[in-house]
């Protein structure tokens, strides 16, 4: 029992720090797992670990027909009331521990379970705005969330006890050298060569665009949110009756008839204070039951696309992937329950052996990896014969169209030799000297010059003879200067 415990603090510990409630349920028909008294004191001390760590022990006893379950003989010496609140009217482990068959213990069981899992929490409250005066309350959840490993600390060695130390920032002058305080410091923005700075309070003003809401502005059909609009990760919001009575009612409504006749919710979108607002959708789901909000990009949000050659394959190796693709096909899909993240489980696992001062382990699980073998014995043979088809196709299309072969995944290609010099000469001999600059001083009057390439703000700055080191932003800020001091 004392490594059962120990595992569950281990686990809490690197895989459960942040939660706001971690409980540990033990189900057994062993009322003395521990008859050797070293053992039940090693016990003792790993549940006393963890109830310092805020672990409640959820226990379910089970007893049979031959058997009443005596919790007295171990386990009272193992459960410590951490002070949380219990639910009541729900079947506890007593009454479960009561059941005599199978079927009820397990049902009353579940039912107890389900009951004391911890809710999740919500990552904002906020009002919806429906319409003019018409408002509902609405909480919003992360659904999924990439998780990392957890943060590293600097620990201080030379004390009595390890200590994790505690990092300090000082600002200096970088010409007197002396140290700054805040008060001093001001925030400011480079606009038009100058520099604009701002008091906290005239920031704060800045930043202000007004309280928490979701904002319905109007509908659309659900077909026109396209899949580039996706700018972060989804929030999925649910009705709150804390603040609105009726909310639930409404917003169920609301989500019905935006399932039944395929439309989605335009609306003005600040989660919390000082929060930017976005443009978003809100999306009725019909499992879970709710609605998606969806950020929507802004025009300045949406970049110009590189042109790109474009390679259509010919219709045969098309026919041939399909045969690729039938038989690679996995009828479940993707399930994320069946795939931890493999570089989590290599830290974790590493973590553990440094702990424990048990040697590094060599190899690491990794359900990710392809399944090779299987591969090549379904789809092996049409693999190799498309492989052949498009060598083949390759080199046709390279004898009739040389010049307009790319190979996608490259930055340049395959170009012949000299190619690169010769697209720079023809640019030069198109281009002069004054059409370069016209359209560097169009882009500096239409405030553009951050839609540039990099390349084509360093040879202009190299063609007056200025530096070209920096970032882009350091590029843009010395044509800037240019154009102003002319």
């Amino acid at each position: 029992m004392a490594n059962v415990l120990f595992a569950a603090n281990h686990l809490f510990t690197t895989k459960a720090a942040n939660f706001n409630s971690r409980r540990l349920f033990i189900i057994t028909d062993n009322d003395n797992p521990e008859t050797d008294k070293s053992a039940r004191a090693s016990a003792q001390t790993r549940a006393r670990d963890l109830y310092d760590l805020g672990v409640r022990i959820e226990p379910f006893f089970i007893s049979s027909p031959t058997h009443q379950f005596d919790k007295t003989l171990f386990y009272t010496d193992i459960m410590y009331d951490t002070g949380e609140d219990t639910t009541e009217n729900l079947p506890d482990a007593e009454e479960v521990a009561k059941a005599t068959d199978a079927e009820s213990r397990y049902e009353q069981m579940l039912s107890a379970i389900t009951a004391k899992q911890a809710p999740r929490r919500a990552l904002f409250t906020l009002k919806m705005e429906i319409g003019k005066g018409f408002v509902i309350g609405i909480k919003g959840y992360l659904l999924h969330k990439r998780v990392a490993p957890s943060r590293s600390h600097y620990i201080h060695e030379q004390g009595e006890k390890l200590q994790i130390v505690k990092g300090t920032t000082t600002r200096m002058d970088e010409e007197t050298a002396q140290e700054v305080t805040p008060d001093q410091i001001r925030k400011a923005y480079k606009f038009g060569g100058e520099t604009v700075s701002f008091s906290d309070e005239e920031f704060k003003k800045i930043r202000n665009f007004g309280d928490p809401v979701l904002r319905i502005l109007g509908f659309k059909p659900q077909t026109e949110l396209q899949f580039w609009h996706n700018m972060r990760s989804s929030t999925f919001i649910y009705p709150s009756e804390e603040d609105y009575t009726g909310s639930t009612r409404t917003f169920a409504a609301l989500r019905n008839k935006l399932l039944k006749d395929k439309l989605m919710g335009i609306a003005w979108f600040i989660a919390r204070r000082n929060a930017a607002p976005v443009m978003a959708a809100i999306l009725p789901s019909e499992e879970p039951q709710g609605m998606f909000i969806i950020p929507l990009p802004f025009v300045d949000d949406i970049r110009q696309n590189p042109e790109v050659p474009h390679v259509v394959a010919p219709n045969y190796l098309i026919d041939r992937m399909q045969d690729i693709i039938r038989q690679l096909h996995m009828p479940k899909g993707y399930i994320p329950e069946k795939y931890p993240n493999p570089a989590l489980q290599k830290h974790y696992k590493v973590l553990e052996a440094i702990a424990l001062e048990e040697e590094l382990p060599e190899e690491f699980e990794d359900k990710t990896e392809p399944k090779y073998k299987n591969i090549e014995k379904h789809a092996g043979q049409y693999i190799q014969e498309w492989g052949d088809a498009l060598s083949q196709a390759m080199a046709e299309f390279r004898l009739t169209k040389p010049a307009q072969v790319e190979i996608h995944g490259t930055k340049r290609g395959r170009e012949p030799a000299g190619a690169a010099a010769a697209k720079k000469v023809k640019k030069d001999v198109d281009s002069g000297p004054g059409d370069a600059d016209k359209e560097m001083r169009a882009a500096y009057d239409k405030n553009t010059l951050n839609k540039l390439t990099v390349a084509v703000l360093k040879d202009w700055l190299n063609s007056k003879g200025m530096s070209v080191s920096g970032k882009k932003a350091d590029l843009v800020e010395r044509i800037e200067e240019h154009f102003e001091n002319k």
